[in-house]
């Protein structure tokens, strides 16, 4: 039997696991980009002899420029003119900014503000310094996030999740488990709420989307321009296509009270498959090279939709005790919801723990990062769902399984009439015992899509950890100087030594420190652990630019470690200078 007490004791242990996990979650290092930066040049606190023709930032994932997003300041503040800055040539990892003919010498600073491929914002900025020493950061006003425009982003996709929750997953249980539902009031209330959710919510990431990328003000949603830079984005053309979605499904949520055909039950169903996959675009899943990981997000978002939007039904239009629904509508609804609530569930467990082996990568993540440590406190909420709905689905089994309605007439002789009674009362209880856990089993749903609506901005466990490997292992461009006997020395730079294109320079100096012009010069790059001439090298042609000087621009180095460059200098017809010069590349 179900107390009192032993109901608060429930709702306590609940609001124990939600507080501790929220308490984890909260603890701990501050947020990091999602895309990160990888290398610039010129390189951070570089001081160069003359002005570069442009700048250079390369992230390790495509990224799309905030309106107004990179720009170039003096040593007072001022924004120098440039030119817009744009991506480069078929490489969206890649941000150019031209850089003046004419700049003076000075200290210069440049901050940047681009959106990574998960639509989420990324700033910093780097100095350097033209005939003199670069500056300091520490006086750089960065574009920050206004703490408004996130409060209610993070509203607007938490309303976002709920309108498709009660919509899609609405419409599925009214095709899978509940007809009644299409000629019920108050389903068909609930499913409206949900219609008008996702269609607020829609409208409102997409009109939020500007301000936060470029990181504005509230009021600069009415800006069309920043609209317009949205739309023209993936993550516009995904949103739009979930409005669009959204505004199809108004024929089936305010068809007549009346029974649904075949055609409203396909059209049900295909928006409770379709809308989820609408999220691909706006979240972690844009970033994946992998076809598995979108499918598996949008198998977890059908999961999750079906069965919250099946609770929100067996809440509000099932169990109340002001509902009179016929008892065996009432238990062929509760069984058919009942397998599909256990499918949803196996399919979340499977979902999730995929999604969370990509996205977090390291047991350390899970915990040393924001989002592991906001995964965890959804992981204890679902532990939560999951218990409450084994207790839900057993007492469904044990009530509903074979079920006869109760004979009260007066025909019926005393004792069935008994047992009727009996019956009865056991249908009470059932459904008292079903009320307390659906309501628990609703509340830790809304937990865990108000973590869901958190985890979509937070980087994940494995970009952060990739983003400190590469901040600790980033050495810049390599300069090398190597002496060979009495012909002088070699001297070798490879700029910025990063995954993709470098420069290199191989400079010849005789002992009297003039230009020793050899015939040729050519090299190879020799992958990490590749061996000499192994598979993987890389041969290097370089074109002689002056006295003593042979360069090139496009070296492409396809992967990061400790690479080798062997540099063969012609000195004769016949003889040849050999050197090696070790390059890190990041």
């Amino acid at each position: 039997m179900w107390t009192r007490r032993r109901v608060r004791r429930l709702i306590g242990l609940a609001a124990a696991l939600l507080f501790a996990g929220g308490g984890v979650a909260a603890a701990g290092s501050p947020a990091f980009a999602h895309a990160s930066l990888v290398a610039t040049s010129p390189a951070h606190g570089a001081e160069l002899d003359e002005a570069p023709a442009e700048i250079r930032l390369r992230f390790d994932e495509q990224v799309t420029i905030a309106p107004d997003g990179v720009s170039l300041r003096d040593s007072g503040g001022a924004v120098v003119s440039t030119d817009p800055a744009r991506h480069a040539a078929d490489d969206q990892t890649t941000v150019v900014l031209p850089v003046p003919d004419e700049l003076a010498d000075g200290r210069y600073v440049v901050v940047y503000r681009v959106i990574s491929a998960d639509s989420h914002p990324v700033s910093g900025a780097l100095a350097f310094g033209v005939g003199m020493a670069a500056g300091s950061l520490d006086e750089v006003d960065l574009a920050g996030e206004d703490p408004a425009v996130a409060a209610v982003f993070a509203g607007a996709r938490w309303v976002s999740y709920a309108g498709l929750a009660l919509l899609a997953g609405g419409l599925a249980v009214f095709v899978l488990c509940w007809p009644g539902g299409w000629v019920n009031r108050r389903a068909r209330r609930l499913v409206t709420i949900g219609w008008a959710a996702s269609l607020a919510g829609g409208v409102a990431v997409l009109l939020l989307q500007g301000p936060y990328g470029a990181g504005r003000s509230l009021p600069s949603v009415a800006d069309p321009g920043l609209l317009s830079a949205t739309i023209d984005t993936d993550y516009g053309s995904y949103v739009l296509a979930r409005l669009a979605l959204v505004v199809a499904a108004a024929a089936l949520v305010f068809r007549p009270l009346r029974p649904a055909t075949a055609a409203p039950a396909a059209g049900a169903l295909a928006i409770g498959l379709v809308m989820p996959a609408t999220w691909i675009g706006t979240g972690h899943a844009a970033t994946s090279d992998r076809w598995l990981d979108p499918v598996a997000e949008v198998a977890h978002l059908v999961a999750m939709s079906t069965w919250f939007g099946g609770l929100a039904i067996v809440l509000t239009c099932i169990l109340p005790r002001s509902v009179v629904l016929p008892t065996d509508e009432v238990a062929t609804m509760l069984r058919r919801f009942s397998l599909l609530a256990t499918t949803a569930v196996a399919t979340l467990v499977v979902t999730g723990t995929y999604v969370a082996w990509r996205r977090v990568g390291t047991f350390e993540a899970l915990l040393g990062t924001p989002y592991g440590r906001l995964l965890a406190f959804k992981l204890a909420a679902m532990g939560l769902l999951l218990w409450l709905g084994a207790m839900s689905r057993s007492v469904v089994q044990r009530r509903y399984a074979q079920m006869v309605a109760p004979d009260l007439t007066e025909q019926a002789s005393r004792s069935r009439r008994r047992a009727a009674r009996h019956a009865q009362a056991g249908e009470e209880s059932a459904r008292t015992q079903l009320r307390h856990t659906v309501r628990l089993e609703a509340g830790a749903a809304v937990a865990v899509l108000a973590v869901a609506s958190v985890l979509v901005a937070t980087p994940p466990g494995t970009v952060v950890t990739a983003a400190e490997a590469l901040e600790t292992s980033r050495d810049g461009p390599v300069l090398d100087e190597v002496t060979v006997g009495l012909e002088g020395t070699v001297q070798v730079l490879v700029d910025p030594a990063w995954v993709g294109e470098n420069r290199v320079v191989v400079e010849l100096v005789d002992p009297q420190d003039s230009p020793w012009d050899a015939p040729e010069v050519w090299g190879t790059f020799h992958p990490p652990d590749g061996g000499e001439d192994g598979p993987g090298s890389l041969p290097v042609e370089m074109a002689r630019s002056g006295p003593g000087l042979f360069e090139t621009v496009d070296a492409t180095l396809p992967v990061p470690g400790d690479w080798v460059l062997t540099v063969v200098v012609r000195t004769t017809e016949i003889d040849t200078v050999t050197v090696q010069v070790d390059v890190p590349v990041s």
